[in-house]
């Protein structure tokens, strides 16, 4: 009963400072909605990094040479499977969609445009046959994708660009083949790639296999098998089961995308505890400036706590009532802050963010090309409605205890 009487004394006092409530309310709402939409758009960034990598650069996973596998950095020709279309029929037979890939880093020499040369990651690919494991092909921009036997090329967007090229001109590509010696081959643009992948569209040039098999004396060797895996948990475990006897079978190694994309995702993670740091730093500065007003409101509230132990209230009577206060606070204020958040979600991932004007020229590392769309992120909230609490009650705690050290002669005499 004395804690009802003392809840109910508590919610007649938010009403009746009701300037002071609302301040405080305010802060503690703008801070937990600011919390939420960052960490929205944080794990958003991540998300759709990982997307990209999955759709656009790496597949799901490749099959390569245990040598290959140990400077797949430097992507070297020499390391290659020599049978490919004979694994990928077994893979088939298996249900599991593979294709097969050479990569490698070149020069590419150009005299329409800017002119120079710029470095390049070259992907060979079958124009057809690759859509079954890689969407590349979708994001198409202008023009059309190369065909088989041809010497054309499709550019990243941003490369090209960069470059000052366009469908119609054409450049030379300068390289060193299987067995060590150069080679140069000349490419017309035929089309323009731009990939929600950044790295894509500002590296990459993709041509026909078959013209890249010549010119590299690959001899129908590739370096690489690129496999998609189904949905599924449990039809990926079977998949990635038979993945591996087929890569034991012919002496390679399978590795998902994870592995190759272990440098990004070690950058994600630093880029996810910084981004923690951040988040908490935001929370710091409204818990500031919550902790002043609390305060405020305590202190000028001193007199009110003399008169009340001088009529018999005991100091744990007064501790609670304010505690009870700040429970109060800390909830209207976090409501508030959640449906603030909840609203400013809605368009964050209906139609995203787009960040453009600063992927296009600065490389970050993230895979994404500009637009970021949020995510309902449920813990985000949790954590935002604990802490809300958390914050009033931690500084409502630290304030009274303060004050209810001095004696009530005093306290009446702050009047």
């Amino acid at each position: 009963m004395k804690h009802l009487y003392l809840i109910r004394l508590a919610g007649k006092n938010l009403f009746r400072y009701k300037r002071r409530t609302l301040i405080t309310m305010a802060v503690l709402a703008v801070g937990i909605a600011g919390f939420i939409l960052l960490d929205s758009l944080l794990i958003g960034a991540r998300s759709e990094s990982e997307l990209a990598l999955i759709y656009y650069e790496m597949s799901q996973g490749r099959l390569v040479t245990p040598e290959y596998w140990e400077d797949w950095k430097d992507r070297p020709l020499e390391e290659v499977i020599e049978d490919p279309d004979l694994l990928i029929r077994e893979l088939a037979d298996k249900g599991i969609p593979a294709v097969k890939r050479n990569e490698w880093d070149a020069t590419a020499v150009t005299r329409s445009g800017v002119g120079g040369s710029f470095p390049v990651i070259v992907t060979a690919l079958e124009p057809e046959e690759d859509t079954r494991v890689n969407r590349i092909r979708e994001t198409l921009k202008e023009g059309r994708f190369p065909q088989a036997g041809l010497e054309e090329a499709a550019i990243g967007e941003w490369l090209a660009q960069d470059m000052g090229l366009q469908p119609g001109d054409e450049l030379t590509l300068q390289m060193i083949d299987r067995w060590g010696s150069r080679e140069a081959m000349d490419l017309e643009i035929v089309g323009l790639v731009n990939s929600p992948n950044a790295q894509i569209n500002r590296s990459y040039l993709f041509i026909p296999l078959d013209t890249a098999d010549y010119y590299l004396a690959m001899e129908g060797a590739s370096t690489m098998v690129l496999v998609d895996l189904p949905l599924s948990r449990r039809e990926q475990i079977r998949a990635e089961q038979a993945l591996l006897a087929l890569a034991d079978k012919y002496g390679l190694e399978y590795h998902g995308w994870r592995d190759w994309s272990a440098d990004y995702l070690a950058m994600a993670a630093g880029d996810s505890y910084s981004s923690g740091v951040i988040l908490f730093l935001v929370f710091i500065i409204a818990s500031v400036g919550l902790a002043n007003t609390m305060l405020m409101s305590v202190m000028e509230r001193q007199p009110e706590i003399g008169m009340m132990r001088s009529l018999g209230m005991k100091e744990s009577a007064v501790r609670r009532l304010f505690l009870f206060e700040a429970i109060l606070i800390g909830l209207m204020g976090s409501f508030v802050g959640l449906v603030l958040a909840v609203l400013g979600n809605i368009p964050l991932v209906r139609y995203g963010w787009d960040f453009s004007w600063m992927m296009r020229d600065f490389n970050m590392g993230y895979r994404f090309t500009g637009l970021i769309h949020g995510v309902w992120n449920g813990p985000s909230y949790l954590y935002g409605l604990i802490a809300g609490i958390a914050i009033c009650l931690s500084v409502t705690w630290l304030s009274v205890r303060k004050i209810i050290k001095k004696p009530i002669t005093d306290e009446i005499r702050a009047a």
